[in-house]
């Protein structure tokens, strides 16, 4: 994968036209609920803060971008059996890890973890699509536990 060929940091939900945009936060108000969004087309406008999600530095098998608060499909293929996957995971950072993490209903990473993000989204033996996020469709993740965060040092 080359990741010199992603010019997209960060995607938020524009206040003005409630669409997602794509490009990097410039200035944050203090009241902490707009921040001022440079495009990747050079614009600049206002997105609702709490929806800015970092691009993580992959794509699924399908070549789409993966951000932090996407919601993917991973299933093993015939390539790799062993591993019987076919779940829903949420892509969210994880403090303990230092990482991007998928994270199931349960709030925690069961033989998916860290170490595996990019593997899993980005290779042959599994099959990765997004299926929304977070913000544009909670229905998906409705009744899941919070992902895990802290451990003891």
């Amino acid at each position: 994968m080359n990741i010199s060929k992603f010019i997209v940091l960060q995607r938020a939900k524009c206040v003005i036209c409630n669409e997602n945009v794509y490009g990097r936060v410039t200035e944050s108000y203090k009241n902490g609920f707009f921040s001022w969004f440079k495009t990747n087309d050079g614009n600049m406008t206002l997105v609702d803060t709490n929806t800015v999600c970092s691009f993580v530095g992959t794509t699924t098998t399908d070549g789409t971008q993966v951000f932090e608060g996407d919601i993917v499909n991973i299933k093993s293929n015939k390539l790799f059996e062993d591993v019987a996957v076919n779940d829903i995971f949420l892509v969210t950072y994880n403090k303990k890890h230092g990482a991007f993490c998928l994270f199931n209903k349960n709030g925690k990473f069961d033989e998916i973890g860290p170490d595996t993000l990019n593997f899993c989204l980005d290779d042959h033996y599994f099959e990765s699509t997004v299926l929304g996020n977070i913000y544009d469709n909670p229905e998906l993740i409705e009744g899941w536990k919070e992902p895990e965060e802290e451990i003891d040092v």
